[in-house]
């Protein structure tokens, strides 16, 4: 009868700052009209004078994509009671991808008022472009949390680590990819300016190793 492998498993956790270097905003136009055509073209008409803009900001085509058109029947309510059709809203939605921070509130700015009344900023955020050089940092980081609690535990049980047999990688407390967190917020500042701050890259290696 074979011996059951004596294991020890463990988890380590760590981090690694990395500052955003670009930024997503969600803007979105509505429009009301008396038909559904019209509806459609007054919106198609806002969404070109806002992409215009972005264009003109030097926003390149690759980072501007329409993420939403839809179309509701906007109704007239007076004491609770349906007083019949008040016209149609068309919706747009356009994701931007703003590669030049000190520049992205102007270019920001420049698109809602070519787009008007109708335009709205629904959503903005910062990301790190390319975060492999600092996610690598967090896994050896995180490598040797792991390998120090494996010692920790192995020593006070009286045994000697062996060869590793697992090694399972994921987001620190749970098991999505590896994400940023914002340690500031990021959104517009009120005087225009938009601060970067710093993000957390963080990361979690599930280790196994035998023991002798």
């Amino acid at each position: 009868m074979e011996s059951q492998t004596r294991t020890i498993s463990v988890t380590g956790h760590a981090s690694a700052p990395a500052v955003p270097d670009i930024a997503t905003a969600q803007l979105s136009i509505e429009t009301l009209a008396g038909t559904v055509e019209e509806a459609f073209a007054r919106s198609g008409r806002t969404l070109d004078s806002l992409r215009d803009a972005l264009h003109a900001a030097g926003v390149e085509p690759r980072d501007i994509a329409t993420t939403d058109r839809s179309l509701r029947a906007e109704r007239k309510w007076r004491d609770g009671h349906d007083d019949g059709l008040l016209g149609y809203v068309a919706r747009g939605t356009v994701r931007v991808t703003l590669r030049s921070l000190p520049d992205a509130a102007g270019v920001l700015q420049s698109a809602i008022a070519a787009g008007g009344e109708q335009a709205r900023l629904e959503g903005f955020s910062l990301e790190v472009s390319d975060p492999t050089s600092v996610r690598a940092q967090a896994r050896e980081a995180a490598w040797r949390d792991a390998h120090s609690r494996a010692s920790q535990l192995a020593s006070a049980a009286g045994v000697t680590l062996g060869n590793v047999l697992r090694i399972d990688e994921g987001a620190a407390g749970g098991g999505l990819p590896p994400i940023a967190f914002a340690r500031v917020a990021s959104a517009p500042q009120a005087d225009g300016a938009i601060q970067a701050g710093e993000q957390e890259i963080q990361v979690s290696l599930s280790v196994s190793w035998s023991v002798d």
